[in-house]
Parts: structure tokens; C-alpha cells; sequence
């Protein structure tokens, strides 16, 4: 009797796992679908980039109930996802929190070339639903994106390392927004309503740009948005500068008016550092080599502490925007502003 009881609590069991393993085995055929290198899409549309960026919906209700498309807010209808050639389609509900309402969505996105995409959305509802704003949110860690700069347009805006406030830029109208990334450069392009934030205000360690969706306010029964997003690969170019290096790396007699480094001897010299191509934070740099170059491996400046160093320096190439490993002894940075 007992063995009896034990085997029918035991098949229960099993039929209880059986829905539960179908229903990871469901779940498990749907992996991340990659649009172009570096960007996927999972089944409720949410989109992933490099540098841990992420695009989706998100809305706001007139009482500013906030409801978003991550989590499986989007219930995607039988046979979608559906991949076709170079487009991702994702139709379904999207159910919106505290029963304010729903959006029949619909989104495609299709690869353009191999380094950009356009993404296209349409929401429908056959009720308005009441809405402070329906935008796509695409959210930037600030762990990663702190401190740096992005551009709306032409107007360059810098991304605040401490909170100062929720604003960051007001909703306008721009046309590009342009975000760099490690190694690439994220350019979104459209006609649309922008604005930047700064969701640490919101216990939340990100930064966010809002992009409206037309209407994205009031009695909503149709809104729509469509983008192109291009992920530029950044290309670099080491200039030449051997002909302009005065100094070396190694310095074995400090405060003789000859150097090299900073003429402070071997204690305080850089004689550590190898010649050859290194690469800092995705910028390549070419160290040149003293061996090859009668001793000389760097501009040395003269300052305060060392009045017979070079001056200046006039390279006859427009550089444009460039980047240098440089150096500071004897220097308040902070006194001017670094």
C-alpha cells in the first residue's frame, strides 16, 4: 500500500514536470536573433547592442504609470518572431500595466548592409489609450557612458559623470544622434522628437534617450516610428611624428640640460616603455623607437622646471580629431580646467 502511494505521488510528480520541461523546451527554441554584428533582437523585440545599450518600448499613462516592453510585456503572436530574408518581425500584444490598456504591435526590423538597420513600429489600439508619452527608450549604462559625449544633431552634449538632475536636454526636434561606442559609432537617423535623461534620478545606473513615437501623447489609437541605425566602424591612422621627437625614454643623468624623459634621472624616467603598436581604450598608437630614431621617442616640452625643451611643435597635416598619450610633470591639472 505504501509502495502503491509512493509510485502515484512519484507519477504525479512527473506529470507535473512534463508541461514545465515542454514549457523550457518552448522558451529554448527562441535564442537572441542577430541583426547585424554587434545588435540582436530577442522574441519581445527588445534590441541588444555592444557596450550593454538596449532599445524598446516604454509608456507612460496619464497618471504616469510607467509600462515598458521588457519581461515579456509583448506577447508575441503564434509564428512570430518571424525571420523572412533580411527582416525580423515581431507582432503581438502588448499588454500595459494596472489594466490601462493594450497595443496591437507590430515591429520590423531589417538589415540595410552589413553595419546598419532600420527599425520600424507600429502600435494600434481599438480603445485610446490615455498616454503621457509612448517613446523608444534606448537606455546607455553609466558605468560605461559617464563622461563622455554624444551629439543631437550638431549640438554636442556631454554625459554628466555624478547626477545633477534628471534632465540632461530638453524634447526637441532633431534628425541624427550620434553615440560613441567602443571601436564603433552609433548614429541614429530619422525625423523625430529626442531627448537625453539621466536615470540615475530613478535609482536606475543609466542614462536614457527618449524617441517619440507620432502621436506620443493623449488618446492614443494609432502611433508609429521608423529609424535608421547605423553602426559605424571607427577607422584610425597613426601620424608620423619621428622628425619631431627631441627626447628619448631613458634618462641616465637627471638635471643635465640633455635628458631624455623630463631630465629627472633614471628614478623618474620611462625607459619601461616598449616601441611598437599598443592600442588604448580601441585607439591605436605607434610608439616610436628610440634605436631607430638617433635616441628620440617623444616631445618633451619646455616648462617652469625645464626652459630648454621645445617649445612648440607644427605639424603641416590637418589632424582633426586625434588623440595622444600625454604626459604632466610640475602641472596643475587642475588649474587649468583638466
Amino acid at each position: 500500500m505504501h509502495m502503491k502511494t509512493a509510485v502515484r505521488r512519484k507519477m504525479t510528480g512527473i506529470k507535473n514536470l512534463i508541461p514545465l520541461v515542454l514549457g523550457i523546451a518552448a522558451i529554448s527554441l527562441w535564442a537572441d536573433e542577430k541583426i547585424i554584428e554587434g545588435v540582436s533582437c530577442d522574441s519581445s523585440g527588445v534590441v541588444s547592442m555592444q557596450d550593454g545599450i538596449k532599445v524598446f518600448l516604454a509608456h507612460w499613462s496619464d497618471k504616469w504609470q510607467y509600462s515598458d516592453q521588457k519581461w515579456g510585456a509583448l506577447k508575441a503572436e503564434p509564428g512570430y518572431p518571424l525571420k523572412k530574408d533580411a527582416s525580423l518581425q515581431v507582432k503581438g500584444i502588448w499588454q500595459l500595466k494596472d489594466g490601462i490598456g493594450s497595443f496591437n504591435t507590430n515591429l520590423v526590423i531589417s538589415s540595410v548592409n552589413a553595419s546598419s538597420f532600420e527599425y520600424e513600429i507600429n502600435l494600434q489600439s481599438q480603445e485610446p489609450v490615455n498616454s503621457r508619452l509612448v517613446c523608444l527608450s534606448l537606455v546607455l549604462p553609466a558605468p560605461v557612458f559617464a563622461g563622455k559625449e554624444i551629439f543631437l544633431g550638431d549640438n554636442k552634449l556631454s554625459l554628466p559623470d555624478k547626477l545633477s538632475g534628471e534632465k540632461i536636454s530638453q524634447m526637441g526636434k532633431i534628425h541624427k544622434i550620434t553615440i560613441p561606442m567602443k571601436g564603433k559609432t552609433l548614429v541614429i537617423e530619422g525625423d523625430y522628437e529626442a531627448g537625453v535623461f539621466d536615470d540615475r534620478a530613478y535609482k536606475t545606473d543609466m542614462f536614457s534617450i527618449k524617441i517619440n513615437l507620432l502621436p506620443s501623447s493623449g488618446g492614443i489609437k494609432e502611433s508609429r516610428l521608423k529609424l535608421k541605425l547605423n553602426l559605424i566602424e571607427n577607422t584610425f591612422r597613426c601620424i608620423d611624428l619621428k622628425k619631431y621627437a627631441n627626447m628619448g625614454f631613458k634618462d641616465d643623468v637627471p638635471d643635465d640640460g640633455k635628458g631624455g624623459w623630463t631630465d629627472q634621472g633614471p628614478a623618474n624616467d620611462l625607459s619601461c616603455m616598449k616601441p611598437g603598436l599598443i592600442t588604448l581604450c580601441s585607439v591605436p598608437f605607434k610608439i616610436i623607437d628610440p634605436d631607430s630614431n638617433n635616441g628620440k621617442a617623444c616631445m618633451v616640452f619646455a616648462g617652469p622646471s625645464r626652459d630648454y625643451f621645445i617649445k612648440e611643435a607644427r605639424h603641416p597635416h590637418e589632424l582633426g580629431e586625434s588623440s595622444g598619450i600625454v604626459s604632466s610633470p610640475w602641472h596643475s591639472l587642475a588649474s587649468k580646467g583638466y
